[in-house]
């Protein structure tokens, strides 16, 4: 049987050698994403929020995957922003509707890995859509 002090990170280590790092040189660089806004960037977001808070008194910022986000007061989040656009949380039937409706809005995407989140719909200011309207769907007001 192993002795504990032999087994280091499920292998045999001899004694008096020595444990090498078996990870890539660098391998922490690729962990930052490109799309994690910089404070700069999240300045619209911010003001849109700020904006919000007439009628949800109770909205506060927070982050979800590293990135801006919105909810009440003790609840999930259901706005966010992501690469210049506003990301809602509406349900899929409502996500469906408004894809169909306009070929700029998207499934909001975070991983980029093709695997959307079925409730939530990512809309560029290009769209053309009321954010704030869409906003206040998102929070049940």
């Amino acid at each position: 049987m192993l002795q504990h002090a032999g087994l280091r990170a499920a292998r045999l280590v001899l004694p008096g050698a020595r444990v090498r790092d078996c990870r890539p040189a660098g391998w922490m660089r690729h962990r930052k994403s490109a799309s994690v806004p910089s404070m700069t960037d999240r300045a619209p977001f911010d003001a849109f929020i700020d904006s919000l808070r007439d009628r949800a008194p109770t909205l506060e910022a927070t982050q979800m995957f590293g990135k801006p986000c919105a909810r009440l007061a003790g609840g999930k989040p259901v706005i966010s922003y992501f690469q210049d656009a506003m990301v809602f949380k509406l349900g899929a039937a409502r996500v469906q509707d408004i894809m169909a409706g306009n070929e700029e809005c998207v499934p909001f995407d975070p991983s980029g890995k093709g695997r959307p989140f079925k409730d939530w719909v990512q809309v560029p200011e290009s769209a053309g859509l009321d954010w704030d309207a869409l906003a206040f769907e998102a929070l049940g007001l």
